[in-house]
């Protein structure tokens, strides 16, 4: 009798280790999973923004992205602040600097920072006759690079960020690079 229950404790401790273990195994895949899901809907989410945003684009891939209460209250993208004007270049960097995702969470948080340098210029027919007259070349506004969180919430099974609040603007200087300040 003692070795039938020296055996079983045996198996039964060892089975629960083999589960603990593929516990921890599946848990890692899972976070894994939606950081991974979550840093790239992030990235590729805040990059179509600025295409729409510069270029004047179709915003119908942006809910593939964000929630529609972020489409609709977006000040960047329902300002019209590149409107009257034609974007002949821009570079944009969005670097994810932190993010979390439990599995078991519908919610995420990341910290992000974006940046992006913009070359163009005013429309002709947004322009004054004198400017026109004169010649003028008009940029557009400078981008407000900066530092963001952004919380992530996950929708019918899909990530999608819902907000984006300004933690530091990273104004550029002279030599093209960007210094941290707050808002």
């Amino acid at each position: 009798m003692k070795y039938v229950s020296r055996v079983l404790w045996f198996v039964v401790k060892n089975l629960f280790i083999i589960g603990l273990v593929i516990a921890v195994i599946v848990m890692a895949f899972s976070v894994a999973m939606d950081i991974t899901n979550s840093y790239v809907l992030t990235t590729d989410g805040m990059k179509k923004r600025a295409e729409v945003v510069l270029q004047q684009e179709d915003s119908t891939e942006l809910p593939k992205f964000f929630t529609t209460e972020f489409i609709e209250q977006d000040s960047l993208l329902n300002s019209g602040l590149y409107k009257n004007f034609k974007i002949s270049d821009f570079d944009y960097e969005v670097n994810v600097e932190h993010l979390w995702a439990w599995p078991w969470s519908d919610s995420a948080e990341a910290t992000i920072s974006e940046r992006a340098t913009v070359r163009g210029e005013m429309n002709k027919d947004a322009m004054t006759q004198e400017q026109i007259d004169a010649g003028e070349k008009i940029s557009p506004p400078t981008w407000e690079g900066g530092r963001y969180k952004v919380t992530l919430l996950r929708v019918d099974g899909k990530w999608k960020l819902d907000k984006l609040e300004l933690i530091e603007l990273l104004p550029e200087d002279e030599s093209g690079s960007y210094i941290p300040q707050k808002p």
